[in-house]
């Protein structure tokens, strides 16, 4: 029973969904965090110097920096089926994005083919669609590696949940 006062909210719909998706992940992949401090001076200097060309945020240079970073290394793009790793030749970049009920990962879809301008336009569109609770279930699936942020919540570091079928999550601080 609840203590009282407590306000009790169903555990179902997106709650449900994305919870037994990460206890499952948990439960059946091998988790390993790796966490280290990177300078990135250089990177507030370009994020400055192109912001005065378009709209531009730090999470719209990480899709970018992952999506070249995962050709180079596939392995990072790819899925257990069965017994098989499957080398992904397509880069979708989930983006983890906060709700007030949840959490929801929409997808940049070949974001390796993107540019930086296309990336930024593509994140924002897709961050507004998700609080609105407006995207269509094809711009939140797919994605064969995801990024989630929580430095704008002043975190400096954390573990986060892989979410299946992908085999790796950057968690930044």
């Amino acid at each position: 029973a609840a203590p009282g006062g407590a306000r009790i909210l169903p555990y179902g719909g997106m709650r449900q969904a994305i919870g037994d998706n990460m206890v499952a992940s948990l439960r059946d992949m091998a988790q390993l965090t790796i966490m280290f401090q990177v300078d990135v001076t250089e990177l507030m200097k370009l994020r400055n110097q192109l912001k005065a060309e378009y709209d531009l945020t730090y999470t719209d240079l990480l899709v970018k920096a992952v999506a070249k970073t995962l050709k180079k290394h596939p392995l990072l793009n790819s899925t257990l089926v069965g017994e098989e790793i499957h080398q992904l030749d397509q880069v979708h970049i989930g983006v983890a994005v906060a709700l007030a009920d949840g959490l929801i990962v929409p997808v940049v879809r070949d974001a390796d083919k993107r540019s930086l301008p296309e990336i930024a336009a593509e994140v924002k569109r897709l961050a507004a669609g998700a609080r609105e609770n407006s995207l269509p279930v094809d711009e939140v699936t797919g994605s064969t590696f995801s990024i989630t942020n929580l430095g704008t919540a002043g975190v400096d570091g954390f573990t986060p949940v892989i979410n299946p079928p992908e085999a790796a999550i950057l968690g930044v601080g």
